[in-house]
């Protein structure tokens, strides 16, 4: 059931919090704000969708949330650690550890198998893999088919799972998600907002969707809009 921003569930844990988040860019007359004092909190285990139009601030919004960015003035949470007084550097580390993050591009390998492409941020990080989280991602996203394919062999549904795949393998306490059905055609996109449900819902995993679809919002479990850099 989706729920609105006046009906937050306050039984789950939060993992991800932001208070007074505002993003100015430029500055004098020639100043953009993108972000405008927002203040969210992201349920653990649940579907979060933030909907709004082109310029409405949702992907910027995203890039603050996970540490992409730092915000001109207010605060952002990952758990307990305030990302916001982090360096560039500890924030990258933070990044590999605690988040995921899929793009409309699915940004693989070309030469590299799917399975490879999968194992390749964790291998850079030199972390262990887990061989029984690895089969029931790959499950989950079944992709246990094509996992010596190449990306080139795969249609624009299955190099989304694969991205998606190697977001959630490093096991990240939120997948963030920026427009990813956005390049797909209306059944390829009902496949991957499918599996983005299995994620959720038999894996555990926390996801924050940025979209301007209002079927992909209605599959997850909470909503948020946003106008002009505000959440409403």
């Amino acid at each position: 059931m989706v729920q609105s921003i006046d009906n937050i569930s306050h039984t789950r844990n939060t993992v991800v919090r932001a208070e007074s988040v505002t993003m100015r860019y430029g500055s004098g007359d020639n100043a953009v704000t993108a972000l405008d004092n927002v203040s969210v909190a992201i349920a653990e285990g649940q579907w979060t969708t933030v909907m709004g139009a082109s310029g409405s601030g949702k992907s910027t919004l995203l890039t603050v949330l996970s540490g992409l960015a730092v915000p001109t003035s207010g605060k952002v949470w990952i758990g307990d650690r305030e990302i916001t007084r982090l360096g560039e550097s500890a924030r990258a580390r933070m990044r590999r550890t605690d988040v995921g993050i899929v793009f409309q591009e699915f940004n693989l390998v070309p030469v590299l198998t799917v399975k490879d492409n999968l194992l390749l941020p964790l291998r850079l990080a030199h972390r262990r893999i887990d061989k029984e989280w690895f089969e029931k991602v790959v499950d989950t996203l079944g992709l246990g088919n094509r996992l010596t394919h190449l990306p080139r062999e795969l249609s624009g549904g299955q190099r989304q799972r694969v991205a998606v795949g190697r977001a959630v393998l490093a096991q990240p306490r939120i997948i963030f998600a920026d427009e990813p059905t956005g390049n797909l055609d209306s059944a390829t996109s009902d496949s991957v907002l499918t599996m983005f449900r299995g994620l959720v819902t038999d894996l555990g995993q926390t996801l924050l969707l940025i979209t301007h679809d209002e079927s992909a919002a209605a599959r997850g479990d909470r909503v948020l809009r946003m106008k002009d850099g505000r959440l409403k």
